[in-house]
């Protein structure tokens, strides 16, 4: 349980989740008023019910994490007014067949799923017509060059041009290392833009050395 407080206590003390994430995605789901949305990678649900306290509509929020423990507390956690179902498993798994959402909140997670071709079907299959991927995307340059310094080499840099690359890092909230796929900006965006979705909103925020991207695409299926 340890880890998942520290993932908590991690959350509502992260400025860039605090000053940037929440305020951008509860802007875009109040001007649009979307009332489904699915949180790939919810963790304990700390975004989820911020954004939620935000919003001047009610919304219906589906969280979706691996870790059942985290998802233990986004629902023991869960304030009486919102509208939330919690799903203990992969987001590629087969359980989501057949749903769709209006809003498809991808923050942070595309560093586990990567942007395989398998990864940006299952999301697009997620995403109703007409609907949002809200992706939420950290630069890893810093990642990138960290490895190249530490390997005394250049190949990952390399590498990492050519295609998305497996990395290692600490958690900064939980202090466990783990594995995370490192991929472009532009690669990201081209893989969607490559699925009938066309780029509505793209902005970016810093804090410190910290610098991440918000970008939000919109499903044109309909008008093809």
């Amino acid at each position: 349980m340890d880890e998942v407080l520290d993932w908590e206590d991690g959350s509502r003390t992260d400025p860039i989740r605090n000053e940037f994430v929440i305020p951008f995605v509860s802007e875009y789901l109040n001007k649009e008023r979307i009332p489904s949305i699915i949180d790939i990678g919810a963790a304990t649900g700390y975004l989820s019910r911020e954004i939620n306290q935000r919003l001047s509509y009610d919304a219906s929020w589906t969280l979706v994490d691996s870790d059942r423990r985290r998802l233990d507390y986004a629902e023991t956690n869960r304030p009486q007014n919102m509208k939330q179902q919690i799903i203990c498993g992969d987001a590629l798994d087969s359980i989501f067949n057949d749903v769709r959402y209006e809003a498809v909140l991808v923050s942070f997670s595309l560093l586990e799923l990567g942007t395989s071709q398998t990864v940006m079907q299952k999301l697009n299959s997620l995403c109703a017509t007409d609907g949002s991927l809200i992706f939420i995307v950290p630069d890893v340059w810093q990642d990138i060059l960290a490895e190249s310094m530490k390997s005394g080499s250049h190949d990952i840099v390399s590498k990492f041009l050519e295609k998305p690359v497996n990395l290692t890092k600490v958690d900064r909230f939980t202090g466990v290392e783990y594995p995370f796929i490192a991929d472009r900006l532009e690669r990201i965006i081209d893989c969607v833009m490559q699925m009938e979705f066309s780029l509505k909103v793209f902005t970016e925020h810093s804090i410190g050395s910290k610098r991440v991207y918000g970008l939000i695409f919109r499903n044109q299926a309909a008008n093809g």
